[in-house]
């Protein structure tokens, strides 16, 4: 980094950078409480997602207090990250069933009009339907049964982690480390 004669305008670059950042991530203390509702958490990560590069970008310009609230930021991204994953790949895993089921049932109306046909017997059908469920189908919904028990487990986590932030006042904290680091400067905003 070269050396800046005077940190105050970059001091106020980053108070005027990182406090909107930081409002936006806190915005979503509301509507984060009801784990089902993935757009929300998606638009938090990327809240924290800016956060974070933001204060990464001014970071060099604080004490280790600042560092250290980014390393908690980053937690928050990374919780997030996780859960934002899983929501995907369950989804994915649905629409994979979903195609999985379509597909059984025409083979499920192929076998019904062969029964009317050629007489096949019910066993027939059921061990077809076993065979089925027990091969990618009941794979594929033990996978995402898994997925989806991974995913409350990692917003339990989350959630824990950012109410240990809000009782440590990590947004006021942050909000006093930029604040004082400019009447430091000479200035007082």
């Amino acid at each position: 980094m070269s050396k800046i004669k005077s940190k105050t305008p970059v001091l106020l670059a980053a108070k005027k950078t990182i406090i909107p950042c930081l409002n936006e991530l806190w915005s979503f203390q509301d509507k984060i409480l009801h784990n089902k509702n993935r757009d929300i958490l998606h638009k938090m990560r990327i809240a924290a997602k800016n956060l974070r590069y933001n204060m990464e970008l001014f970071s060099p310009f604080y004490t280790d207090t600042l560092k250290n609230h980014l390393k908690e930021i980053k937690k928050i991204q990374e919780y997030l990250g996780d859960i934002h994953d899983e929501d995907v790949q369950v989804n994915t895993l649905r629409k994979r069933i979903g195609t999985h089921i379509r597909q059984q049932s025409d083979q499920f109306k192929d076998i019904e009009k062969a029964i009317k046909k050629e007489n096949i017997k019910n066993e027939t059908v059921r061990s077809f339907h076993q065979m089925v469920s027990e091969n990618e189908y009941g794979g594929l919904v033990r996978l995402m049964q898994d997925q989806i028990v991974s995913r409350q487990k990692h917003y339990t986590a989350f959630m824990r982690y950012w109410k240990k932030l809000n009782k440590k006042n990590v947004y006021d904290s942050i909000i006093k480390i930029i604040s004082l680091k400019i009447k430091h400067e000479g200035k007082s905003l």
